[in-house]
């Protein structure tokens, strides 16, 4: 384990971030996180330029925001886990599952901690076609686009936290902390949710973790706690 040298994290394992502040410097400095940070001042500049903005906006802005949560409970079950094995025949699937299954293996290493900036190269562009398909309006797919991605951009910043040593000060962060935490270190089949874990409650797979067998021998610091 690598020491912690003032503000700077060294090494490869998130488990070393102990602060928020080391934990910001750190999802700051990596490219993914960067890349989105970027693409939504493009999207939010291109939006305030174009037209004034509408109530039309606001329904978009809503309508990404609750499907962000649905879809990312199902990518997570049925992509990322292999459930939908039939559906991943692409070997970008097949390899999206492989570093899912690594980050399980090793779920302090921040190599697969965050997703890869190539990633990126298919995923904006993607979104921005399936959205001014839906909109067939370019004012609504920017602000979509930015709804999108500055949500996928809360999402990496929740789950980087909850990989490092930063200890929950809130019972909003709490409960978000423990849900991703039982996913991780008591059984992989179960509390999928990482930005909210509404869906679990209401897709069943949110037991009460006394009924549920620990599948992973974790060695090492108690993860729970």
């Amino acid at each position: 384990m690598h020491d912690i040298m003032a503000s700077t994290i060294s090494g490869d394992d998130a488990i070393e971030i102990r602060t928020l502040q080391n934990a910001i410097q750190f999802f700051l400095r990596q490219p993914g996180p960067r890349i989105l940070i970027l693409a939504n001042l493009g999207f939010l500049i291109a939006r305030t330029i174009m037209d004034a903005w509408s109530r039309a906006d606001c329904w978009v802005v809503i309508a990404v925001a609750i499907s962000w949560h649905f879809q990312e409970r199902l990518v997570h079950e049925y992509f990322l886990h292999m459930k939908a094995r039939r559906l991943l025949t692409s070997a970008m699937l097949k390899r999206l599952s492989a570093n899912h299954r690594q980050h399980h293996r090793d779920p302090w290493r921040t190599r697969t901690l965050l997703i890869a900036s190539r990633a990126y190269l298919y995923a904006i562009p993607s979104v921005v076609i399936v959205l001014l398909g839906l909109t067939r309006n370019i004012q609504l797919t920017l602000t979509g686009s930015f709804a999108y991605f500055f949500t996928l951009l809360c999402y990496e910043w929740a789950h980087c936290l909850i990989h490092t040593s930063y200890e929950p000060r809130s019972e909003w962060y709490r409960r978000r902390w423990r849900n991703h935490r039982l996913h991780h270190f008591k059984n992989s089949q179960h509390w999928f949710g990482i930005t909210s874990p509404l869906w679990d409650t209401l897709l069943g797979s949110r037991p009460d973790p006394s009924d549920i067998q620990t599948r992973k021998d974790w060695r090492g610091p108690n993860p729970m706690d």
